[in-house]
């Protein structure tokens, strides 16, 4: 005997209002699926007035996806990786750009053992797909052009079909520059290279959400917490927020599922 006949899902979140308790979870390499999918996503996320996370590994770049939201919030997901220079140059384009909190993914400071893409021998990444956010950086790009003044590449396999067609296929995604400068400079080839060797830091620890305290001025969300310990050393350092997150199973099969891990923390 309550009337439901005006129901209200608002709720505030990190001091703004939305029309409802939904955010729209940071999904890498879009492109997979759709051409231009952060696009899309950005504007329906607009449309609806919810927060999207802008993921660290999207196929466009996040200013990109701010343009098409106006003042719709939205959010920046953080792999950290091994160059704090980068981290912070990520940082800096995420207040740029509007953005109202800093998501911070912590199950995947290492890939777990994937077998179908073992099996496969595949990962977007090598074909310069969902490298969005680090293509448009300055600090990455500066990162990249050192790397290629030392001409620090491993040894070739060989001349092969498919080798050409690889390096094709990362001359075209690489941005600025002819499509023959590239090709022949393999800038493409030193990009995703940098990219390997600097994406994911199994180092990380507390001390660096610490740090990352000082270089924000923007709430701070852990991604990735299952234990009710974890959850109190965030609240401990000041951490804004928690999404309880197994990142779907994928990263860590076998783990805890986030839903009962949830009561504990």
């Amino acid at each position: 005997l309550k009337d439901v006949s005006q129901r209200d899902l608002s709720t505030e979140l990190l001091g703004q209002q939305l029309p409802a308790p939904v955010l729209l979870a940071p999904i890498g390499v879009l492109d997979l699926a759709v051409k231009e999918g952060d696009l899309h996503l950005a504007r329906a996320a607009a449309e609806l007035g919810l927060p999207m996370i802008f993921s660290n590994q999207a196929s466009l770049p996040m200013e990109a996806c701010a343009r098409e939201m106006g003042d719709s919030p939205r959010w920046f997901q953080l792999y950290w990786s091994k160059s704090d220079e980068l981290v912070q140059s990520f940082l800096q384009r995420a207040e740029n750009c509007g953005c109202s909190a800093l998501v911070v993914t912590l199950d995947t400071t290492m890939l777990g053992w994937r077998p179908r893409d073992l099996n496969l021998g595949y990962l977007p990444f090598l074909h310069a797909k969902g490298l969005g956010q680090y293509l448009s950086d300055p600090v990455f790009q500066q990162l990249v052009e050192e790397r290629m003044d030392k001409g620090d590449l491993p040894p070739s396999g060989g001349v092969t079909l498919q080798a050409i067609l690889s390096l094709v296929r990362l001359s075209s995604k690489y941005p600025g520059g002819s499509f023959w400068q590239k090709f022949k400079s393999k800038k493409g080839l030193y990009g995703v290279r940098t990219f390997t060797d600097t994406y994911t830091r199994p180092s990380l620890n507390w001390e660096d959400i610490k740090r990352l305290r000082k270089w924000t001025r923007l709430p701070i969300i852990l991604k990735g917490i299952l234990h009710p310990d974890d959850a109190r050393q965030a609240i401990d350092l000041g951490v804004d927020g928690i999404i309880v997150s197994n990142h779907g199973g994928r990263q860590a099969d076998g783990s805890i599922a986030a839903f009962e891990s949830l009561p504990g923390v």
